[in-house]
Formats: C-alpha cells, structure tokens, sequence
C-alpha cells in the first residue's frame, strides 16, 4: 500500500481542539506573516538566523521572513539579534516563511530555538492555506542547552492531491510574556537510499471451516477472559504480499493472552510458514494491532535495540487483508526461530524462555472463580522461582542430540543464576545485558522485562545467554521517571527483587550499565538517533495515521523521561555519600545515591593532593522510595489502582534504612574522593566527628559496657529473662537489661511501676499472655518513666498485653515522647492496649518494621500512635480519645487497614515528612481534619466513612526543606463534614473514579 494523500489522512489530534481557534486569527494577521521571496521555485533549504532587517522582513541570502520589526538585541542563540515576540492581548506572532508551490508528497523539517524563560505557551506551526487543509503545532522541545534555549522541531509531508497549495511555518505565542526566536529553518528531507516509503501487505486466504474454527477460539477466550492456546488451534490457509502468484501454503492459529488482540474484526494472528516457504526472511511471525504495543514505541524500541547489536526480533508494520477485505495496519513480529539469531551474525543456538503454562493457568482459574484477577495474589508455583525453563521448537531440539545438547547447558545455566549458583558475569555477556536494560530504562519499556516475557539466546561458542529484546510496551509507555538500577544493587533487593535483580549484585554489570545509561539517555546521543531515523517514523506515523489519526510518537516525553534520569543518575558531593570518624578513629559511610559508588582516594588536608587507594571501596546503593515515588512527576499514575495497590503491597519489602559501613582508610584522612560505579567523574566529601568526643550520654550512663541486667521482678537463665507467669511485681529501681538476652514475660505477669521508675530494654521482648491472664504493665502512682525497647537483634513479640497509666522516660536530659517506645526495634502486636497515658504519645514507634492487628490506643493526652521512620501493616485497631492527631506518621511507609479512628483533638490521619501511607476500609469520626498530607507526603485513601469532622482531606506543605503533598482518594463516604477539602499552593488531591 503506497502511503497516499496527506491531507486526506493526517487528522487533528483530540488536543489541540483545546487550543483557541487559531485560523481566523493567523489570516488576520496574514500581512505580517507574508514573505517577498526573491524565488519562485520552492528552495530545499531556507534558513532565517535574525541578523538582518530590510523592509519589514528579516531577510538571509535570497529569502525573506515576516516579522522583522520584531528584530531584538537582548538574547540571540546565535550572532547578536533574535526574534523578539512580546507580550499582548491574545496570540503573539513571531517570524514566519511561507513555502510556496513545494513538490507533492515531499518530506520536509522545520525547527526553530527558542528562549521562554517565563516557560509560557507558544508554539512552532505549520499551516497549509485553504480549507481543511494540513494544520499542527508543536510546543514541545526535543532539546535544551544549558543557557535555556530550547529547539522545536516538526517534521511534515506535504499533499500528494492536485491542489497547489501554499504553507505558511512561523511561530506564536499566547501573549502572556516576551519569548525569543532564532535560527528558523526549513528543509526538504531527502530520503536515503533503502528507505522504506510505502508499507508491504500481506492477504490471508481462510477458508469456511478455518474461519468457522478461528470464530469458536474467539468465542471460547471471550468467555474464559483470556485466550488459551494449543497445538490443535491451528488451521490452514494461503498467503501471498499482494502478487497472487507468489501465494504460498501456511497454518495460522489466534495469538495472544489477553484480550485486546482479539477486538473486533481485527484479529491477531501467529503465521507460520510451510517447508521452505517465507516472508520477508521470516519462517514464523505475528501480525497484531499495532496498538497492543504502543504503534510506533515498539518499532522504535526495536531499532535502538538493532542499533547496538541487541538481539531483537524484527519488527514493522504490514497492510493485512483477510479474504480480500482490509483489516487495516498492523504490527508484524518475527517468532523466536534461527533466523532471529542468524540474521543477526550470530550461530544458531537454542532460545529459551520460562513457561508461561501454570502463570496462565493461574489467571484462567483466577477469572473463572473470581471473575477478575487480583496480581496480589500468585501462588508459587505460578512464579518466576518454580517455571521451568524450555526452548522454542522443543521437539525438533530434541531430536538433534547438538542442540539439546545445548539446550542442557542454557537451561543449566538459567537455573544456576536463578538459584544463585553462579554469578551473573558467569551466565551472561554482561555488556548486552547492560545495553538491553539501560536502552529498557530510556525509552521506558517495561513490560518486556516481566519474567515471563524474557527471552534468551545461548551463544553456543561463548557459553553465555544474550537477551533477546521484545515485547517491550502494552498499551502506553510507562512514565516512570526513574531507572530500573535505582537502588537495586541494595543487598536487600536480592531477596525481593525481580528475575534481574541479582545482575545488579555483580559490579561489572552495574558499571557496564551505568556507563550505557549515560551515554544513551546523553541529548546528543538520542537527537542524533531519533534524527537519524525520523524520515521513517514520519512515514509509518503517517501510514498509521490513515486508521489511527489521533496518534504521534511523543518524542519530547521521550527525551524528558532521558533527562529525569541524568538527574537521578549524578551524586551531589557530601550530601551523596556521608562520612564520620569516631574518637577511635574508624571511618564509617553512608551511601545515600541510589548507584553503587567506589572510594577511590583520600587527601590529608581539606584542600591537599588525592591519593590513590590500592584498591577502590565499593559501598552499596540506597533503597530509593518506591512505593507512588513518581508520583511527583506523573499524574496519571492514578489512572491505574490495581498497580497502586501491588506498590503499596511491595513497598514496605522494598524500603530499606541506610547503614553505615566502616571503610579502611587512614585516620587523618580529611576528605575523600569517589566515583559512580561506571561514571568517570570524580565527587568529594569531608570526613565529620561523629561525636563520640563528647561527654558520656545519659542512655551511656545507663548502660556501661558490660553491665548485666538490672532490677526487679525476673529470673534470669543464661541468655533469657523471665518474669514468672501470675506474678506481680512493684518496682521503684530501674529495669534495665542490656543487649544480648531474650525477655519473656510469662501469661498474668503484671509490672507496676511506681516512683518514676522505668523499663527499658536492648533486647527484645516476648510478651505473650491469654485472653484470661493478659501480661500487664502499669503504674499504680502514675509516675511511670515508660516502657522502652530500643535496637534489637530480634523482632519483639506482644499478645494480649495492657500498658496502663504510664508517663515517659525523662532521664538528664533524655526524654522520650511515648508511654510505649520501641526504636530500632521491630515488633509484632495482636491485642495489645495503650489506656490512659500521662505523655505525649500512647505508643512511639520509630525506625522499625511493624506488625499490628487487634490494638487499642484510647485516652491519650496528645497523639494516640506516633510512628516515625516505619514500615509495615496496621489492621483492625482502634484509635479513640486523643487529645490531638489518632494516628501521626512521618517518613513512614505504611498501609492502615480496616481501622475506627474516632474522637481525635485534631486530626484523625497525619501524615507527614515524605511518607508513603494507605488507609483501606477505615472509619474516622469526630476529629478536626479527618486526614492530612503534608511535606512531600503520599496518602492514598479507598472505601473510607468519614463522618462528623470539620474538614475531611487537608494537603500541604508546612516545613520549607519539604515540598508540597498528595491525597488520593477512591472511595468514600462522607457524613456531616463542614468542609470536604483543602489544598493548598504546591499539594493536590485527587478524587479518583472507583470504576
């Protein structure tokens, strides 16, 4: 199918109706936009750079340019004068040529640089006179400088109809501001040779009872929610690329999971070719609707892939006719057979994926049971760890004693790594691996990077498995904003991360992949790439357009998810990687980048000469937050809540605290010097006292090193203290146990302290009583100093405990906010209350994993639980009679489910300092503001009674190193509120539609 008139085809995207109505406004202005070419033949190249002013018009060699009296002086890209557009009443034209007679059909760039510092609307246009004619804008840019000027860009095809039409390029703005232009070019593309200019076809000939078979399979995965597929799909059928007398025999069957491949008339087919047969180099291929992979992104993706000697299948896009009737235009893709790998210089090897049959089967089930599916759940054997690993064409493998060969050394290869027998330089060629993530991480194609979508070659002669590039987009591109190396080489991630995790453990990876990172999210490297290929995008864009006129490649979004990245991916000096030196002189750091770094040296003064280590030090990266962390950026992240809720499910699993680690280098080092693992540019960072130079600390004096327990009312038995079932003890010392034990408090054990004595303990606590005798601790003369629990080794464990009437610790100076304290401390609870405190907090719990289910916090003076620096699960608790905030976080990721907050002072939910907090399925009643989100926070909300508060949602930001806040929220119900929201400058909230 030769691509056909562009006037008739390429439509106004849905849009730019948003834009004021511009026509009538650009012909009012039609005079100033004139030009007086000296030519009458269409030139391939005009260029207006501003310099010159005569008549009016700016004018450069034999060309002339409206505008000119709009020549200015004060900013140029280039030379001295620019073109100056200022501020007025409604749109603002700039300079402007008008392309007289050009040739029909012709391809043509036009850009122009642009500076906007009051970042105001305007744009780059191209308008062809007359009726219906070709219109768009861009305002985007595709490149910026670090001065500020940005270039425009559009790239156009001219009519291929009889009309003579004219085109007018020029640029304009809404008035609001002064915006600078320069350097307006227009050129002609000239194609080279080899260029694609038309898209082939492909006719599918089916006869009755093919069709009849095809139509029963539809049927039958409409019904189930997925399609299933089998040996026994398959039907028979003739194919041919438009001459009927190259018509060849083929089996075709339905392709595809889900089922977008399956609407309407436009099927997605799996092709394969009878013996000998081929088309375009290919034995098996599909064809699909190329919206199933976001149309142009995926063809893209593929290219860069191709590009960098990625392996990749090929991928492009065919006219297909059914029958003799056009469905339209797809997406074809070839199958995983030899000639991928052969027709990439490379010997045939087998190609292994993960078997997608219990995964399916799982989803099939899920569907038929549930009538949806829910990704939270997944069974183990429905897992990346338990599939098997197989090989394409498995029979034939089978029958050739080489090749299964070596498919047994691949799939023990596969299994090795995935078992972490092997390392990942053992299993992989590393430098493809790296350039298949890092290109993966710029143009944001994740959804090849599933378990079940990778694909490997093994390289038979080398022993290494190369991925193979595929299947890299769904529907849209994901706007992450990040990068998939963000924190991954974590230790942490090994255990909890996807199929690749563990190639982010081995360094040489990590430095390969970076270094790519770099280069290819680099301005110069994706405009010189995306320019290299624009003359096929613009025409498979405008093949596509004929039946999805809506659609453009998003090249700026392309370039600006690049450079989120480059901001992601540099360290900031001292605030990146922190060190401190004790009074022993032991250097220990902390790596707050979310990339590996490697000390590399040290100088002895501030100021004084690197020297080099014999060895660099390699320190980890930080866990990045996770859970809705691009929230910031993008929006319509919101769109999708089953992926909010998997992010909230995994979140607290992938949130690690930041340790630090000792490293061996001289005691009088002051400063030292690093790298980004793969990156060439070296940072620096002074080495600080940590403050182990001043006096001893109340909680040193507390604890000298070496004392045994101390106080009363338990047994000690080795390593383990006991406070005896059934007895009550009143104390008036100090309970103080040291690091190192294991404290039991036995079912009707009571503690009573009185005289403001005070329990604390650096070891865990089991604290388990029964629903008849509950463990006990309380203050018969409400004087208690608290009960504390504080960096241990061991998760704690409290049932069916009652804290009563306690005060906090307040010891020379070191006083503490909660009744109950756990710091550093993970623990469990299950029906355990916090009744009548005579402190701050009810219950304080910072910096710990928590478990919580079945707790009640009532009759507290200010906040009922404060919980600081946590992760983990509060569920079915109750939060009652607070004197200010239920329940308070602050740098918390948390989820809050199935809990009654009721009768708080001021606010039921406080949420603040970057935290990352669900509330599902809870009730607050009777507070100040129901719920609020302040300082960067993210507070998402589904199946909520609010009722008999003054204000529901508040977002804001209230403490200036913090950015503004995000309320989303689902479901609700909402009962006597005078006000449902606030948001202030910087926040927002989002009522977000249930269906």
């Amino acid at each position: 199918m030769i691509l056909s008139d562009s006037k008739k085809r390429i439509r106004l995207p849905a849009w730019l109706w948003l834009i004021p109505v511009a026509l009538g406004l650009v012909y009012m202005f039609y005079p100033l936009l004139q030009t007086d070419s000296a030519n009458s033949d269409t030139p391939d190249r005009v260029f207006c750079d501003a310099e010159t002013v005569r008549d009016s018009l700016f004018v450069n060699g034999n060309h002339s340019f409206g505008n000119g009296l709009l020549q200015s002086d004060l900013w140029a890209f280039s030379g001295s004068y620019s073109c100056r557009v200022d501020a007025g009443d409604g749109l603002q034209f700039g300079f402007g040529y008008t392309l007289q007679h050009p040739e029909r059909g012709a391809l043509y760039h036009a850009e122009v640089w642009r500076f906007n510092p009051s970042k105001i609307l305007n744009y780059l246009t191209i308008q062809e006179e007359g009726t219906g004619g070709l219109y768009l804008i861009e305002k985007e840019s595709v490149e910026r400088r670090a001065d500020g000027w940005e270039r425009v860009e559009i790239y156009f095809r001219t009519s291929t109809s009889e009309t003579d039409n004219n085109y007018k390029i020029y640029v304009y703005t809404n008035g609001n501001a002064p915006v600078f232009y320069d350097d307006l070019l227009v050129e002609k593309v000239i194609l080279e040779e080899g260029v694609q200019t038309e898209i082939p076809t492909l006719y599918l000939k089916i006869g009755e009872e093919g069709m009849r078979k095809l139509e029963e399979k539809r049927k039958a995965a409409l019904q189930a929610g997925i399609l299933v597929t089998g040996e026994d799909d398959w039907v028979t059928a003739k194919m041919h690329d438009g001459d009927s007398n190259s018509e060849q025999s083929v089996e075709l069957r339905l392709k595809g999971d889900w089922l977008d491949h399956l609407r309407g008339n436009k099927w997605s087919f799996r092709i394969a070719m009878k013996t000998g047969g081929s088309w375009r180099g290919m034995t098996t291929f599909s064809v699909h609707n190329p919206g199933a992979r976001s149309f142009l992104s995926e063809w893209l993706l593929h290219k860069f892939w191709e590009k960098e000697d990625v392996l990749t299948t090929r991928y492009d896009f065919t006219e297909v006719f059914l029958n003799g009737k056009s469905l339209g235009i797809y997406a074809y893709e070839e199958h995983f057979e030899k000639q991928l790998v052969e027709s990439k210089s490379r010997r045939e090897g087998p190609i292994l994926h993960f078997s997608e049959e219990i995964f399916w089967s799982n989803i099939e089930r899920q569907i038929r049971e549930n009538g949806a599916v829910s990704y939270n759940f997944q069974p183990d054997i429905a897992s990346y760890e338990s599939a098997p690993v197989i090989p394409f064409n498995e029979k034939e493998i089978r029958k050739d004693s080489v090749r299964y060969r070596q498919f047994i050394q691949a799939g023990t290869l596969v299994n090795q790594y995935r078992n972490g027998g092997k390392k990942a330089s053992d299993v992989f060629d590393l430098e493809r691996a790296a350039k298949y993530y890092a290109i993966t991480d710029v143009l944001g194609a994740y959804h090849g990077i599933v378990w079940h979508n990778q694909r490997y070659y093994f390289n038979p002669i080398e022993n290494r498995l190369e991925p193979i590039g595929y299947d890299g987009f769904s529907d849209t591109p994901y706007k992450r904003h990040s990068f998939l190396g963000q924190g991954l080489s974590h230790p942490g991630k090994l255990q909890t991360g996807p199929v690749f995790a563990s190639l982010f453990q081995d360094a040489d990876f990590v430095e390969s992949y970076v270094r790519y990172l770099e280069e290819y999210s680099s301005p110069e490297f994706l405009n010189s790439f995306l320019k290299s290929l624009q003359p096929e995008i613009l025409m498979r864009q405008l093949a596509l357009n004929e039946e999805f006129p809506e659609y453009r490649l998003d090249i700026p979004e392309i370039l600006a998810n690049a450079r989120y990245m480059r901001i992601l991916l540099y360290p900031h000096d001292e605030y990146s990687l922190v060190l401190s030196r004790n009074n022993s002189g032991a250097v220990s750091a902390i790596n707050f980048h979310e990339l590996p770094v490697q000390i590399i040296g040290y100088s002895r003064k501030d100021k004084g000469p690197l020297e080099q280590l014999d060895s660099p030090i390699l320190l980890p990266a930080a866990s990045p937050r996770e859970y809705l962390g691009r929230l910031k950026v993008d929006s319509t992240r919101f769109s999708g809540w089953d992926e909010i809720r998997r992010m909230i499910g995994t979140s607290r699993i992938h949130h690690y605290q930041r340790v630090p680690l000792l490293v061996d280098i001289p005691e009088n080092a002051s400063r030292v010097y690093f790298q980004v693992l793969g990156l060439e540019e070296v940072y620096s960072s002074l080495v600080q006292p940590d403050g182990d130079w001043l006096p001893k600390m109340p909680s040193q004096e507390l604890f000298p090193e070496g004392a045994a327990p101390s106080g009363a009312g338990f047994v000690v038995e080795g390593q383990e203290l006991f406070f005896p079932a059934g007895k009550t003890t009143q104390t008036r010392s100090n309970i103080l146990i040291p690091a190192g034990y294991r404290v039991y408090f036995e079912p009707g054990a009571k503690l009573d302290l009185i005289g403001g004595a005070s329990f604390i303990s650096r070891s865990p606590v089991f604290m388990v009583g029964t629903e008849e005798n509950p463990v006990e601790v309380f203050s018969s003369d409400d004087s208690a100093g608290g009960f504390t629990v504080m960096e241990t080794d061991l998760q704690s464990q409290l049932m069916r405990v009652r804290f009563q009437g306690l005060n906090t610790l307040a010891y020379k100076g070191w006083n503490l906010t909660g009744a109950v304290t756990f710091y550093e401390a993970d623990v469990q609870m299950e029906f355990v209350s916090f009744i009548g405190n005579h402190c701050e907090d009810g219950l304080n719990i910072v910096r710990s994993d928590i478990d919580i289910q079945k707790i009640l916090v009532n009759n507290t003076p200010f906040d009922g639980f404060d919980c600081d620096f946590c992760r983990g699960l509060i569920q079915n608790s109750v939060f009652s009679n607070t004197g200010n905030d239920g329940l308070d976080f602050s740098g918390s990721i948390l989820e809050v489910r199935g809990c009654q907050i009721i009768n708080n002072g001021d606010k039921g939910v406080s949420v603040g300092e970057a935290s990352e907090v669900a509330v599902f399925q809870s009730e607050v009643q009777n507070a100040n503001i129901g719920l609020a989100s302040k300082d960067r926070s993210v507070l998402v909300v589904d199946e909520l009674k609010l009722k008999d508060c003054n204000q529901g949602f508040t977002a804001y930001q209230k403490k200036p190193e913090f950015g503004g806040a995000s309320i989303l929220v689902r479901r609700y119900e909402a009962t006597n509120i005078k006000r449902l929201y606030l948001v202030l400058d910087g926040s927002r909230i989002e009522f977000s539609d249930p269906d």
